[in-house]
């Protein structure tokens, strides 16, 4: 039978979209370095759930970032004042430095061999960042840390529960996680209406509800319920079949 010009495309379809035409964020990267985690379709990139989680949710403030016993997890707001790029030891690596304030307390974040970070921010920038600290000298620093720009949108890599995958090579956790985020908003719909009926469901969260917070929940009670979600229907699949 063929479907009726206009009407909708059935769920399976747009579920079963390649991830290489599905136009989210990162697509390209995941056509190319997907498969070996076993994303070829937006279902299957809607389905590769974390591994673990980092709860970065507290804020701590820059000026206490001295006290802190070194490596230990933070998350801070904080405005960039300045960028620089320097030269290391080793041979083609350079390390991006930016020195950030919060009421005129000093912090440095510090990325190794990540220039592109240099075009992602600039000098009054206001971010979020989640990393772990350590003191080089009288000031505090943050290697490596995860960010985003403090602009009132939704925080995916600092300031949350953040979700941590199983990664490749050549997929950071920024691209896989924007690909989520943002495939989770444009198919999430096609999740709807849920496949098991009110009285088999009980008080668990829909499964559209449960994909999404496997991925970025609120809080872990939110998380765990998700969690209780998705295995009972895999063990009601391993019934039925």
């Amino acid at each position: 039978m063929t479907r009726a010009a206009g009407a909708p495309a059935s769920p399976a379809t747009g579920l079963d979209t390649p991830i290489g035409r599905s136009g989210l964020p990162g697509a390209s990267v995941l056509r190319r370095r997907g498969r070996r985690m076993g994303i070829t379709t937006v279902r299957d990139l809607l389905t590769t759930f974390p591994r673990r989680y980092e709860d970065l949710r507290e804020f701590t403030p820059v000026a206490r970032l001295p006290q802190l016993e070194p490596r230990t997890p933070v998350t801070v707001r904080a405005t960039v004042a300045s960028l620089r790029v320097e030269k290391t030891f080793r041979r083609r690596v350079q390390r991006t430095i930016a020195v950030l304030v919060q009421d005129g307390a000093e912090v440095e974040a510090v990325w190794f061999g990540r220039r592109f970070i240099e075009r992602q921010i600039g000098e009054g920038d206001r971010l979020v960042l989640s990393g772990k600290v350590r003191l080089r000298g009288w000031r505090p620093q943050l290697d490596n840390p995860d960010f985003q720009r403090d602009d009132g949108g939704d925080l995916l890599h600092a300031g949350r529960i953040v979700p941590i995958y199983r990664l490749t090579a050549g997929v950071t956790a920024r691209t896989l996680r924007a690909a989520i985020r943002a495939g989770l908003d444009r198919f999430g719909e096609l999740l709807e209406p849920d496949y098991l009926p009110d009285g088999l469901r009980g008080d668990r969260p829909t499964i559209r509800a449960a994909i999404d917070a496997a991925h970025f929940p609120d809080d872990f009670e939110q998380r765990d319920a998700a969690v209780r979600r998705l295995a009972h229907d895999e063990l009601l699949a391993l019934q039925v079949g």
